[in-house]
């Protein structure tokens, strides 16, 4: 029998073998409810703290941080289906994402994520993540309602304009693999390509676009919010991704393919 194990941040019992951490290759867990702070790991934030550092779940202490305060997010409790979010705005918040998150063979993203305005009426407020080598910025969306996306990869690729808004909370996942590119939304295949190379940004970012030498460098803030956030160095099964959409689905009460 599996033991059913409270998760601390999911507002319901979870069995231990029903979250992100039950599959393998867990790279980072960014997980809604659990390990906000107003500092360096010490005094936990409450609702409308400025966060300096999100603790990381996956037990490979990569904390996401902000030292500099005019540039964190801000916490809102019980926001999501009683889960709790980070607000980003337009004054351009976002987290330092540690180096090490780089240089797998490959890699398989989920963010739980709304913007304020779809599409942005100013590019500045475009952004979302730094994860590529290319010289090119993921936006989600672009002012054009395109999602350009890089994550993993030596090149980006132009997704398209997805049919739901992205003003409402949405699943959205990114596998990179060699010869294998994915872009899912809310459990849908939106994008997929045969031709891939896998590369990682030096300097990654969760909350803006930012590619130092690029010829649109940015940086391209997301202005909206986030919930929870999670990387595997493998592309997840079918049967790994129907318990990651299982639950996404029961904790922020999301419709999920």
């Amino acid at each position: 029998m599996t033991n059913c194990l409270p998760l601390l941040g999911v507002g319901r019992n979870i069995s231990a073998g029903d979250s992100p951490s039950s599959i393998s290759n867990l790279e980072i867990w960014l997980q809604s409810g659990v390990g906000y702070y107003t500092d360096a790991g010490i005094t936990p934030a409450v609702n409308n703290d400025l966060v300096y550092q999100w603790n990381d779940s996956s037990g490979n202490a990569r904390h996401v941080t902000q030292t500099t305060s005019a540039d964190r997010p801000v916490l809102l409790t019980n926001t999501l289906n009683g889960e709790d979010v980070l607000s980003f705005s337009t004054s351009g918040e976002f987290f330092n994402v540690p180096t090490s998150i780089s240089g797998f063979s490959a890699g398989d993203v989920y963010i739980v994520v709304k913007i304020a305005q779809d599409p942005p009426g100013n590019t500045g407020y475009t952004g979302l993540w730094t994860f590529t080598s290319s010289s090119d910025n993921t936006h989600y969306c672009w002012t054009d309602g395109n999602i350009y996306e890089g994550f993993g990869s030596t090149t980006r690729v132009t997704v398209g304009d997805p049919t739901p808004s992205l003003t409402s909370y949405r699943l959205y996942n990114v596998s990179s693999a060699s010869s294998d590119y994915k872009v899912y939304l809310d459990g849908t295949n939106i994008y997929t390509s045969g031709s891939n190379t896998v590369g990682w940004a030096s300097t990654p970012y969760l909350g803006q676009g930012f590619i130092s030498g690029a010829p649109f460098p940015g940086p391209y803030f997301l202005v909206g919010e986030i919930a929870e956030f999670f990387i595997y160095s493998k592309i997840l099964n079918s049967t790994e991704r129907t318990l990651i959409k299982n639950y996404i689905s029961s904790k922020f009460g999301l419709t999920i393919a």
